[in-house]
């Protein structure tokens, strides 16, 4: 019985990624990562992979939407496409991992909006480098045990208020976007887990609140 597939960078691989994979029913574990010449969609078979715990396709060239057949993957606990080139993606698919922990789809071609996640298990999300825009809206809130949040290099504007909200933030990159928010005093308090924040180069005005020393 196969459960885990791994495909080391130096292997040198070429062309698309296999959707006969979908047959391996008891597989956990799908890595093919750093493949500079791994190009074209991720099936959409690989939702039936309904064993699958960690995919990680990081590093390829991979392009077009994030399948809303992921939906079907409801034991995903690492997902990791950071490093490609994809720009779709369906809020409502990943919503049904309930046992997600990691999401990594930093460094695409995602746009327009921020994607509504309802991840209450989340540790850890990654939209950097993208071209999101718009505002975080309060459904952010509902990630409310995430403590790594990078939303670092985009277009992202408005205000950080729904950000007091999510208690469990340990590391938290907002630098490089757009954001229209004067901090005060208020600004994070009672977050004492906080051990990294990065608000340069993002509009952010006002006075550095006492409680950051």
């Amino acid at each position: 019985i196969v459960t885990d597939v791994n495909l080391l960078p130096q292997n040198g691989a070429s062309g698309t990624l296999p959707s006969e994979l979908r047959h391996l029913r008891y597989l956990k574990t799908l890595r093919i990562y750093n493949q500079q010449f791994i190009s074209g969609e991720i099936p959409s078979a690989y939702g039936f992979l309904k064993n699958l715990q960690v995919l990680d396709l990081e590093g390829n060239q991979l392009e077009g939407q994030i399948p809303s057949s992921f939906r079907f993957l409801n034991n995903m606990t690492l997902m990791n496409l950071r490093r490609n080139r994809l720009s779709g993606i369906s809020a409502d698919a990943i919503n049904q991992m309930d046992n997600l922990l990691a999401l990594a789809l930093d460094s695409n071609m995602f746009e327009g909006k921020l994607p509504e996640f309802n991840l209450p298990n989340l540790l850890g999300i990654t939209l950097s480098d993208n071209v999101f825009n718009g505002e975080i809206t309060n459904s952010m809130a509902g990630l409310s045990s995430l403590q790594l949040l990078a939303l670092d290099h985009n277009e992202l504007t408005g205000k950080l208020d729904v950000l007091q909200d999510m208690a469990h933030l340990t590391h938290v990159y907002l630098d490089n976007n757009n954001w229209d928010h004067e901090i005060n005093d208020l600004f994070f308090v009672g977050h004492e887990n906080i051990t990294h924040l990065d608000i340069s180069n993002c509009s952010i005005r006002g006075i550095v609140p006492g409680h950051f020393f």
